[in-house]
């Protein structure tokens, strides 16, 4: 019910404000109406207060405030626009306590709109005053009892009144009738003032505490109205309770409705072991505090034990006073207070308990409405936490209401303070944004787009854009939907920016691949047919003819398979489906027979082939095929870069690794180096260098050196400097 009642208060809020309050605008209109309320020194002063607001919030052609009037009955202490002149509405039209309508409004207790005919009881008496004007009553009751009424007329616009305009007057008129009960409070201290002079002195002492409870009150209230923390709240009350009755010890006690128990939240003067009902529930059925829970009415009890629903909780315990607090006839708690002393407390601290109480009520309801809002809010910013998404929330003018922590990993923190000072409606604001020039936007095509979203809030907009950042250009595609009310109406946008980047490589890469595979698999399939298809056109040819083009589609062939077996050895590796052949053996011969098969080719194109290997190195535990075509794939690559006169050098030594004792390997060159950008994606599948090379492979060479290695335990890395030659190593461990 409270939930139900903070949204229809806060809806009803959108339609009189600019904008959507928020939880600390909210918290400031409840407490400035309070303030006002309190800070009145007069009755006039206080219903011309209650008018302006109602006036200013709702805009009725007319209204009308009929307080009590203790002496006669009820008068209209204040009447303005068309009901001022209606003769049952005009400033001092007196309704005596047996008028018909007094009777009604006795019985009722909640607002009735008279321009509702399915609302309005069938009796004259509404008719009558609807005829007079009136459109929306308003009774204001404390204590079950008619401090009067409140009368509007029709609204200026001609909208009739929705029940959450209702709630919001409802709480209105709750802060004036305790506004009104201080007021006749004070009055009644006034008048008591006068009297008590003129009686004994023995009756000084008593008016003196009369005097510090109602000045109690007032500190209270004002108190109350500072905050909306509900621990603070129930501090405030149960520090003011023991103070002014001088009790020994007290409790305050919240109602669960679910649960029909009570949770103890505040609490003073009692042993620890009574702090674990601020954990488990104290049963509505235990004690006078559950007795006055389930009767909604206070009890005073002169002594204890003669009370048989007392529990002692406290052995010296005497007395004890009890007062619920309620809302509305609703239960949200219970104020119980102790003293060591019987008969310790009379009926002018039930009296006073039970006006604190009242306090108590409308603080802790508007506490528990501002606690559920920000535990909302709290679980809206969780969530938008949890989106790997941008998400940006701006108001119908342009500004950023709301932004989630991804914008600033996205953009960086300057980009996320430039977002939340400009208004995004102001073109020349984003235009000048030196963020958006660093990080190479179209600032003119991105700000016509925020621009046109602006002019044409309802319209959901999607568009993309680039941006450079640290790790290169990234993607983003965006999307705008409006952000509407309960009526339907634009109070906002909300606009998404999604990453696209990895999709837009993954597109790229896929293109690349294709056209890579393609141009390496079509040469040698191409040799393989055109052979082929020459033998199998000239059956005639001489022998040494057929014998060269039979080479040559075999060799085709073994090239096309070598391809193609590369690929799938490498899922395979990746995957573990393939089980390493391990055996203990020395690296050198391993290593000493794959550089033999290339010094053919190194002595071909010019180049020294150069191996160096530390003595006495300890055996590894590998599968010699695939280690060996590590480093065959490291030689290939090498003599693919290195010019004529260069050289290439293999080396073996021990070192120390993490786990242990590991040999390393390094395979150096002295070709034209790799650039620095191009080394952290060397060892990705498909990926080839940007040197130009005496052959192009397919991009798997490295690749399957770092899935072979890493399959053997080890690891694999690259040194070089564009123009200084290149250096791979990897590592073994010992077997």
């Amino acid at each position: 019910m409270i939930g139900e009642r903070l949204d229809a208060i806060r809806s009803a809020f959108v339609r009189f404000l600019p904008r959507q309050p928020s939880p600390a605008e909210y918290q400031r209109w409840l407490q400035d109406y309070a303030h006002v309320l309190t800070e009145q020194t007069s009755l006039p002063q206080l219903l011309a207060t209650m008018a302006d607001r109602i006036d200013a919030a709702f805009q009725p052609e007319g209204l009308a405030i009929v307080p009590a009037d203790e002496r006669s009955g009820y008068c209209v202490a204040l009447s303005r626009g068309c009901l001022s002149t209606r003769s049952a509405w005009q400033e001092g039209k007196m309704f005596e306590t047996d008028h018909p309508l007094v009777a009604q409004l006795s019985g009722l207790r909640r607002a009735l709109d008279l321009s509702k005919q399915t609302e309005a009881p069938e009796h004259a008496v509404w008719t009558e005053i609807a005829q007079e004007g009136a459109c929306l009553v308003i009774p204001m009751c404390l204590h079950g009892d008619l401090m009067g009424w409140v009368v509007l007329g029709c609204r200026r616009s001609g909208q009739n009144y929705t029940q959450q305009d209702v709630d919001v007057l409802q709480a209105m008129v709750d802060q004036s009738c305790l506004a009104l009960e201080n007021f006749r409070l004070a009055a009644v201290a006034a008048y008591e003032g006068d009297r008590v002079r003129q009686l004994y002195k023995k009756t000084e002492a008593a008016l003196n505490r009369r005097i510090e409870e109602l000045t109690a009150i007032e500190k209270i209230s004002r108190q109350l109205t500072g905050t909306l923390e509900l621990s603070q709240v129930l501090d405030l009350l149960l520090n003011c309770a023991l103070q002014t009755t001088n009790a020994d010890r007290g409790v305050i006690a919240l109602h669960l409705p679910r649960k029909r128990n009570l949770r103890l939240m505040a609490s003073r003067g009692y042993p620890p072991e009574l702090a674990r009902y601020q954990i488990e529930p104290w049963p509505s059925d235990r004690g006078i505090t559950g007795r006055v829970a389930r009767t909604l009415r206070p009890v005073l009890t002169p002594d204890v034990h003669r009370d048989p629903d007392y529990v002692e909780v406290v052995a010296s315990t005497r007395s004890q006073l009890s007062v619920p607090i309620l809302h509305q006839e609703r239960l949200l708690g219970v104020i119980t207070l102790e003293s060591d002393r019987l008969a310790a407390f009379g009926d002018e601290h039930l009296r006073f308990a039970g006006l604190l109480a009242d306090h108590a009520a409308i603080a802790i309801y508007n506490a528990q409405l501002f606690e559920q809002l920000m535990e909302g809010r709290e679980r809206l910013q969780a969530i938008l936490n949890s989106i790997h998404d941008v998400v940006i929330v701006r108001d119908v003018e342009g500004r950023v209401i709301l932004v989630n922590p991804r914008f600033r990993a996205m953009f960086g923190p300057e980009a996320e303070r430039w977002l939340l000072s400009t208004n995004l409606s102001d073109i020349s604001h984003i235009l000048s944004a030196p963020h958006f020039q660093e990080m190479e936007i179209d600032i003119a095509t991105l700000a016509k787009l925020l621009h046109q979203a602006h002019r044409q809030p309802a319209k959901i907009r999607s568009f993309t854009f680039s941006f450079r950042a640290e790790e290169g250009m990234r993607h983003i595609e965006a999307t705008g939907v409006p952000v509407r009310n309960t009526k339907g109406e634009v109070i906002g946008q909300l606009t998404v920016l999604r990453d696209v980047t990895q999709q837009k490589e993954m597109e790229q890469f896929r293109a690349d691949l294709t056209s890579m595979v393609v141009h390496n698999l079509q040469g040698p399939l191409a040799a393989i047919l055109s052979s082929l298809e020459m033998l199998a056109e000239d059956p005639q040819l001489d022998r040494e003819t057929s014998a060269e083009l039979l080479r040559i589609a075999l060799t085709s062939g073994r090239k096309l398979y070598d391809r193609i077996e590369s690929l799938l050895w490498i899922r395979r590796l990746e995957d573990k489906q393939i089980p390493l052949e391990l055996y203990t053996m020395p690296l050198p011969p391993v290593v000493r027979s794959v550089v033999e098969e290339y010094k053919p080719l190194a002595a071909q194109l010019g180049v020294r082939l150069i191996t160096s290997f530390a003595p006495d190195l300890p055996p590894v535990l590998i599968d010699e095929d695939v280690i060996g075509r590590v480093f065959s794939n490291l030689l290939d690559n090498a003599l693919k870069f290195v010019p004529t006169g260069g050289q290439v050098r293999v080396e073996i030594a021990l070192t120390s690794g993490e786990e242990g004792k590991e040999l390393l390997c390094s395979v150096a060159d002295t070709g034209v180096g790799i650039p620095p950008q191009v080394q952290e994606t060397l060892f990705a599948r498909f990926r080839r260098g940007t040197a130009k090379g005496r052959r192009r492979g397919m991009g798997l060479g490295l690749h399957y050196c770092k899935v072979a290695v890493e399959a053997h335990g080890g690891r694999i890395w690259v040194k070089s400097q564009p123009g200084e030659g290149s250096t791979f190593f990897f590592t073994l461990p010992v077997a």
